[in-house]
């Protein structure tokens, strides 16, 4: 299923290469343009796995510019491996619906191609291409073979269960690492992708995501505007207006936000304290909430001010115009890594910026330059994600 792509540059290379990786793959591919007869002869004598040698550019088609509206009837004819450029996610769901019709192997390039290479096996693909490590991929959008074990490729089957994230951006997501574990340690038939979705694509994938999934995780920018899509909701999302979860049985779609939790469980009690939250977007929502039933008295600070005060009437909280107030617990749930001045950041309190990336935040670094007690959102993230897990596989 795992095919490995080596491009040298020089046949003791990868040799060495497939060495290292032998106990990972089930077959390995070489290109004439890129070794001699000479070294595939040399190559194959230590290899024990099956090698396919591409012999030919009409064999192999690849189209840099885009992804035809007729997939089937693009492929060439006499080819056993097709790829095309993905322009949009919907690309690449186009083409592994076109894999269950045909014995070439097709996939898309580019980052939102990675999924055509990820499911292939669930839509009756048969050799997913991978290189030894990211800087010997030999086309764009191609995973390693480490990275496509993670996704747990070699265990997907037509009944592997999907989950995804859908979100933009989504490139530095921890989510598929998280729950592909989750996956791996209870034994599941799962897998979860994640899929950057713009917010004009967001309803042509709805009917997707309620045919092939049973689950979904939703960040920005899509938290409050997937909402009309939804069959049902729970109180919470009611109360806020956005979620971060959405459960998906025979077609419906329900909706579910553990955002809330995740970042309030990182404080030992709200009760009695004051917050301060930067940010009037669709996580910070449900983080108001949330503190709000727990008994904070939060605060809200936008760098709209009307929009920050609709926020604050809308959940019930108060609306502060400018962030020079006294409070215990400061959040961070703005898109900016450097939401403030550092001049507002005061000393003895606790200060928690939600971005899960990267390592170091600089808001938390200033943060702890001023005496300040710091919480990474990885934090927020771990928990969020358990409880969303739950939800996943109840």
């Amino acid at each position: 299923m795992i095919c490995l792509s080596l491009p040298g540059p020089t046949v003791a290379e990868a040799i060495a290469d497939y060495q290292q990786l032998k106990n990972k793959i089930d077959s390995v591919e070489l290109r004439l343009d890129l070794f001699s007869e000479k070294d595939i002869t040399s190559f194959t004598a230590q290899c024990t796995h099956t090698v396919i040698v591409t012999h030919s550019l009409d064999e192999a088609h690849h189209d840099f510019y885009g992804t035809p509206q007729n997939i089937l009837k693009s492929i060439p004819q006499g080819s056993f491996k097709c790829a095309w450029t993905a322009q949009s996610i919907l690309d690449s769901w186009r083409v592994l619906e076109a894999q269950a019709d045909t014995t070439a192997q097709l996939m898309c390039m580019g980052q939102l191609g990675e999924i055509t290479r990820i499911l292939a096996p669930k839509f009756g693909g048969t050799r997913i291409y991978a290189a030894a490590s990211k800087e010997k991929k030999t086309a764009p959008g191609q995973l390693t073979v480490d990275e496509l074990i993670a996704y747990r490729v070699p265990q997907i089957n037509r009944h592997t269960k999907l989950y995804g994230l859908i979100g933009d951006p989504v490139a530095t997501s921890l989510s598929p690492e998280f729950h592909n574990r989750v996956f791996a340690d209870k034994g599941i038939n799962a897998c979860y992708i994640k899929m950057s979705v713009r917010p004009y694509e967001l309803a042509s994938i709805i009917p997707i995501l309620r045919t092939y999934f049973s689950g979904v995780s939703v960040t920005m920018p899509h938290k409050e505007a997937i909402l009309s899509y939804v069959d049902t909701m729970d109180s919470e999302v009611k109360q806020i207006g956005a979620t971060n979860t959405l459960r998906i049985h025979q077609g419906k779609i329900h909706a579910f936000n553990t955002d809330g939790r995740g970042a309030c469980d990182c404080f030992e009690t709200l009760n009695n304290k004051t917050l301060l939250l930067l940010g009037t977007g669709g996580a910070a929502r449900p983080i108001a909430w949330e503190a709000k039933q727990r008994g904070a008295q939060v605060f809200v600070w936008g760098r709209n001010c009307d929009k920050a005060r609709q926020f604050a009437t809308d959940l019930n909280i108060a609306f502060t115009p400018n962030p020079n107030i006294s409070y215990d617990f400061l959040i961070n749930a703005t898109a900016s890594l450097e939401p403030i001045s550092e001049t507002y950041l005061l000393p003895h309190t606790t200060v928690m910026d939600i971005h899960s990336t990267p390592a170091s935040l600089p808001f938390l670094e200033a943060a702890h330059r001023k005496g300040c007690r710091t919480i990474h959102g990885k934090e927020m993230f771990v928990k969020q994600a358990l409880k969303q897990s739950q939800l996943f596989l109840d």
